[in-house]
């Protein structure tokens, strides 16, 4: 009998920015901790775009933004779901990003067998949309 694989959720930051973001907390998944699931790969820093897109107005960036572009898009975090015969598969976890400046970005995950899976990042700063 051979166990199945678990599922998996990765996380892909497109950095359009010129601006370096830093994991918060420790860099080793063995020393994060997660509500539920497993930590396969954290990136320590999340790079600057080497063609950044300049700032425009919240309002009309969706429509102004360039289109056709290509981004470096490797994953930031790569997680397994646990997995138990009670409760079925689950995943809970949050990762924040913050540059020099102090702002940043927090990505949240939450899923399991009552509820659908349901993940957002929240911009943590004035100059910063997601």
């Amino acid at each position: 009998h051979r166990e199945a694989a678990p599922r998996l959720f990765e996380v892909v930051a497109r950095n359009l920015t010129a601006r370096r973001f830093r994991l918060v907390g420790p860099t080793l998944v063995t020393h994060r901790k997660m509500a539920e699931g497993r930590l396969l790969l954290v990136a320590p820093v999340v790079e600057p775009s080497r063609d950044p897109v300049p700032v425009l107005p919240k309002g009309v960036a969706p429509a102004l933004a360039p289109a056709g572009r290509t981004h470096e898009s490797l994953p930031v975090l790569l997680a397994a779901f646990s997995s138990s015969a009670s409760r079925g598969d689950a995943l809970e976890f949050t990762a924040s990003f913050v540059d020099d400046a102090g702002e940043g970005f927090t990505v949240r995950a939450h899923g399991h067998h009552t509820s659908p899976l349901r993940s957002d990042a929240i911009a943590g700063g004035l100059a910063l949309g997601v």
